[in-house]
């Protein structure tokens, strides 16, 4: 099972609003940190946040509790030491003035189930002086035994951590920047050599581990951090079978509870060629405040719209994402972290689609049947691999740019012509502000507001043919 959590809560904004809706708690001992604690939506998660405020330094750390005390303990631990080695290094940069350090620790459970869980935290530090710095950590654990699980603990013999490393290598070698590093003798033995702590920053997938390799491991600290993704296929023989067995049958469970799902169908409507349509659509949500707006501003109006959805988001507002759907609008992929999947591996691509997908299907009940790249980016292997049509747009609003509702209403009334697929955000306030005006408007101008797959009935035959790419009917 594949759930994220994605905690994108930057520290000023949360202690300008008082942690929002949080239950709040000041520590007793240090009246600079405030810590809370959250329900998240996967059953038996707590998300807490701890903030502290000081003159030269201030953090956001977030991090999940769960039910079992030792896997917290471990846990609070990470958390400790990355705390105390920023203020560590702060301290040790005599800042002066009116400069200040900032850590912020955000994290997503890329995998949880009876027998494991994975989380990924992404830690961003800034150290006036030094190079800003963002790093992945990873945890597994064993829930069964409430034990940390090693890369160690997951290989089947002694043989197996160099096959790991040449699998790994061949495809971090067709990465452009990685390979460029290898040409110019940039690799350290912190990815080249065949050594266990090169492998331990893991996380468990719906059918993969992906391994992560940062900055630090590389003579060039400027480099990005490179992520490989390991199917469970390309891995037998190198993983043990038990763990093997164990990662299958919870992918089974899901396949299974996943298909009982897909049985419902929205009917689409029967459009009259002679009359004029737009489809209105969304990027990058679901947002816990714009979408629910957007959403009462088209049901006022009695308009259908489009929602090209990020999977991480849908699992964090599956509420919002159930009620999109159940209003009538549809829900097309936008794929699960707004990758460019230009730039991606084959098997990270259709990962990024199908956790998405399979997130969409267990909201809803139902496959989106269409998607949005991000970036409107795209190439023959894109489409080659994506079994859906893809969607881009004739009108962009520039909403992500400009963040102006009169200019948003401008751009709209400018350029939509009959059959228009027009590209909004509904992440930004300007663009829910904005779709009051931009319904009137068009209506008085004799359109009908219809969802991406209606539109497409009125074009030719091919709309049935995946892959291929439409900006308007």
């Amino acid at each position: 099972m594949k759930l994220k959590v994605f905690m994108l809560i930057f520290f000023a904004i949360t202690l300008l609003t008082g942690c929002g809706a949080l239950s709040q708690t000041a520590s007793e001992a240090d009246k600079n940190v405030l810590v809370s604690v959250e329900e998240s939506q996967i059953p038996g998660i707590e998300i807490e946040t701890e903030i502290g405020e000081y003159d030269e330094y201030k953090y956001a750390l977030h991090f999940p509790r769960t039910e079992s005390d030792t896997i917290n303990i471990q846990i609070q631990k990470f958390i400790a030491e990355q705390r105390n080695q920023f203020i560590d290094l702060t301290k040790s940069a005599e800042l002066g003035g009116n400069l200040f350090s900032e850590l912020n620790i955000d994290f997503e459970i890329t995998h949880i189930s009876e027998p494991f869980l994975s989380i990924v935290f992404t830690s961003n530090m800034n150290i006036p002086g030094t190079e800003q710095t963002s790093i992945i950590h990873t945890l597994n654990f064993n829930r069964k035994t409430n034990s940390v699980l090693n890369i160690e603990d997951l290989l089947s013999n002694d043989d197996s951590l160099e096959y790991l490393q040449k699998l790994s290598e061949k495809q971090l070698l067709q990465d452009e920047q990685m390979s460029e590093l290898v040409r110019s003798n940039q690799l350290t033995d912190g990815i080249s050599s065949v050594k266990p702590e090169n492998y331990e920053t893991f996380s468990l997938l719906d059918q993969s581990l992906n391994f992560y390799f940062n900055s630090e491991q590389f003579k060039n600290i400027n480099v990005k951090t490179f992520n490989v993704a390991l199917s469970y296929n390309s891995l037998s023989g190198i993983i043990n079978s038990s763990f093997l067995q164990s990662i299958y049958q919870v992918a089974s469970t899901e396949t299974a509870l996943l298909s009982e799902t897909l049985s419902a169908e929205n009917t689409l409507a029967t459009l009259d060629s002679n009359l004029k349509y737009v489809a209105l659509t969304f990027d990058d949500g679901p947002h816990k405040d714009y979408t629910p707006q957007i959403l009462d501003t088209l049901k006022k109006y009695n308009a259908k719209a489009t929602f090209y959805i990020l999977g991480n988001r849908a699992s964090y507002y599956p509420d919002i994402v159930k009620r999109t759907y159940n209003e009538g609008h549809e829900i097309g992929n936008h794929t699960w972290s707004h990758s460019n999947l230009k730039s991606l591996s084959q098997e990270t691509m259709m990962q990024e689609i199908n956790s998405t997908s399979n997130e969409i299907a267990k909201i809803t009940g139902k496959m989106p049947t269409t998607i949005r790249p991000p970036y409107g980016a795209y190439n023959a292997a894109v489409q080659e691999y994506v079994s859906m049509p893809i969607i881009l747009w004739s009108v962009d609003t520039l909403d992500w740019k400009h963040r102006n509702s009169t200019q948003i209403k401008q751009e709209v009334q400018a350029n939509v012509t009959n059959g228009s697929i027009v590209l909004m955000h509904d992440i930004h306030q300007a663009t829910a502000e904005a779709l009051e005006d931009v319904l009137i408007s068009l209506t008085k101008q004799g359109y009908r507001f219809v969802t991406v797959s209606e539109l497409l009935q009125l074009t030719d035959p091919a709309v049935a043919y995946a892959s291929n790419v439409y900006t308007n009917k």
